[in-house]
């Protein structure tokens, strides 16, 4: 089974359903259980805070436990070894200027064998260069 990890934006398009074409048939195996998706909690916390000034708090936890809730989801348990890969890719491409929560992604993407869907170039750039399954479309063109 394929496993997906969408960033904060990817998510927020498939809240809005607004998602780029190209990013239909993943989300759909994601939705029907046939692909499984990989949330960890400071990604989910992002993508909450990120929601709620457009759809408001109850909205934007409830979009959250959907998300939780869909067959195949596995909520990645972050540990000392995720931790330190991710301040490790923080320090070794700092002139990307990678958030944290994208060195994470980064790290759980590696963990689970999942591709990364996104819209930031530079988190794009980092996964490429790490050898990390990657799909990016820019936020600009969506």
């Amino acid at each position: 089974m394929k496993k997906y990890l969408f960033d904060t934006n990817a998510i927020s398009l498939t809240f809005n359903r607004n998602l780029p074409e190209k990013w239909i048939r993943p989300w759909k195996e994601v939705k029907a259980g046939t692909g499984g998706l990989v949330l960890f909690e400071p990604l989910i916390s992002e993508t909450y805070y990120k929601n709620i000034p457009k759809h408001g708090k109850k909205k934007s936890k409830d979009d959250i436990y959907l998300l939780k809730s869909l067959p195949k989801t596995k909520i990645h348990q972050l540990n000392d070894n995720d931790a330190m890969n991710a301040g490790d890719i923080k320090i070794q491409y700092k002139q990307y200027q990678l958030s944290l929560v994208d060195c994470f992604l980064i790290t759980v993407a590696r963990a689970n064998n999942a591709k990364i869907f996104t819209t930031d170039h530079n988190l794009s750039n980092v996964a490429r260069k790490m050898n990390v399954k990657v799909d990016y479309l820019p936020l600009a063109k969506l």
